[in-house]
């Protein structure tokens, strides 16, 4: 996957294979938020059921940036709350984080997939 967003504006949403990505050092996680009836809350665009790519990136080009202040709301609420949890947020990923900033991860630990 890496390969066909090289040298795109989504190359920074695939890690490198040469240096992984902290999820291949087993620090990241990607979450959101469910409500009390296990239903996500809105978020604007979720990357977590489009299986296709070229739906994946096409939907994500539509709802990424254009939010409306419920979202931007829900996204700041999981924001907060991960980071309180000691979590690092990327800022151009609102459902990522590193449980260490990467220069630490990858002085510490080595790849594991």
């Amino acid at each position: 996957m890496y390969d066909k967003m090289k040298g795109t504006k989504f190359e920074k949403f695939v890690a490198n294979p040469d240096k992984g990505s902290m999820h291949n050092y087993g620090i990241a996680v990607d979450v959101t938020i469910v409500d009390g009836s296990d239903k996500e809350i809105d978020m604007g665009f979720t990357p977590f059921y489009n299986s296709n790519l070229s739906i994946y990136w096409g939907y994500a080009k539509l709802k990424m940036f254009d939010l409306s202040e419920a979202q931007k709301k829900n996204r700041e609420l999981l924001s907060k709350t991960m980071k309180k949890a000691g979590f690092f947020p990327l800022s151009y990923e609102w459902w990522h984080f590193n449980g260490l900033p990467k220069d630490l991860a990858r002085k510490k630990y080595k790849i594991i997939e």
